[in-house]
């Protein structure tokens, strides 16, 4: 089958799963649950969800939030998540009595598995054209969100043997203090490897891409270099509107901007291991053996997952 047919039918099962789905969910409204469950104890694994490019606010991003709702049933519950900017289209929030924060945030993700989750948040390019600021005040107003500044870390599960290092960063080429978050993350991710602690970074956009964007020419120039030095496991990102899982020199590499936003077409790469036109959204499952990343489409259907392995 050539480029030109196959791109075809990639775009027709896209569309026809598209159209299913919206069916399911367009004409939803929130409805809060009447419990939710409680955030498990991690008891040998820590299971966290991830996705980017998700904040339009239609059928899109409800449809996966479903789906994560569907893996949390499967799995006995996450225990956080990870959003990897462009948390709002088109243009961020206006302030943080945006009406967004409802409406394309805690309704959307309100559900009866996934109510009590805290989010943690990293900026993406759509949010830059907001109010940058009133993202990281909005973590003061709900428990749900957590963005601590342009940068930040956070240590799950740090009693466990399956704990997690991970280090948010602000990848947007309209920061200004890119030198001084340089200098942190390369002083924790060399304090995280002394601790003996898997770690990943995760921001929002690419050092590997064989879509529409590409890799960040400033982010690959300077964060490659740290994540294969400290010894990282993976780095996370989206921009690009797909799954793309990749990996260098012992480093996981993964697109995950399937959240909701249009998506855009690709192509396997050298370096990939799999890659998918689908919206979906990623889960890490951390033990103290393995830390395993899954790709899972927006019905929370396993498509594809890689392990490495912890020493």
């Amino acid at each position: 089958m050539n480029l030109t047919r196959r791109k075809f039918m990639v775009s027709l099962a896209a569309m026809a799963g598209a159209g299913l789905a919206a069916a399911c969910v367009r004409t939803q409204s929130h409805s809060t649950p009447t419990e939710r469950r409680p955030i498990p104890d991690v008891t040998g694994e820590l299971r966290l969800l991830v996705l980017g490019d998700w904040g339009t606010g239609k059928w899109q991003q409800r449809a996966v939030a479903e789906g994560m709702h569907n893996a949390s049933r499967e799995l006995g519950g996450f225990h956080a998540g990870l959003m990897l900017g462009d948390n709002f289209y088109p243009s961020g929030v206006t302030g943080i009595a945006d009406s967004k924060w409802q409406t394309h945030f805690r309704q959307v993700y309100d559900t009866s598995e996934l109510g009590n989750l805290t989010w943690h948040a990293v900026l993406g390019n759509h949010d830059w054209l907001g109010d940058v600021q009133a993202q990281i005040d909005y973590s003061a107003s709900d428990p749900h969100w957590s963005m601590p500044g342009h940068y930040w870390r956070h240590d799950f599960a740090p009693l466990s043997a399956a704990s997690l290092t991970v280090l948010g960063i602000d990848t947007d080429p309209h920061y200004n203090r890119w030198g001084d978050q340089m200098i942190w993350l390369e002083s924790q991710l060399q304090a995280a490897q002394m601790g003996g602690r898997p770690r990943i970074v995760i921001g929002h956009h690419p050092i590997y891409s064989y879509s529409r964007h590409g890799p960040e020419a400033h982010v690959a120039r300077d964060v490659k270099p740290l994540l294969e030095r400290y010894g990282a496991q993976a780095y996370l990102c989206g921009h690009d509107h797909n799954t793309q899982v990749m990996e260098k020199n012992n480093v996981l590499y993964a697109v995950l901007g399937g959240g909701g936003a249009g998506l855009y077409d690709t192509d396997a790469g050298v370096l990939t291991k799999f890659w998918a036109v689908k919206h979906g959204f990623g889960v890490l499952r951390v033990t103290q053996a393995s830390l395993k990343l899954e790709c899972r489409d927006l019905h929370g259907v396993l498509l594809y997952d890689t392990a490495l392995q912890l020493a």
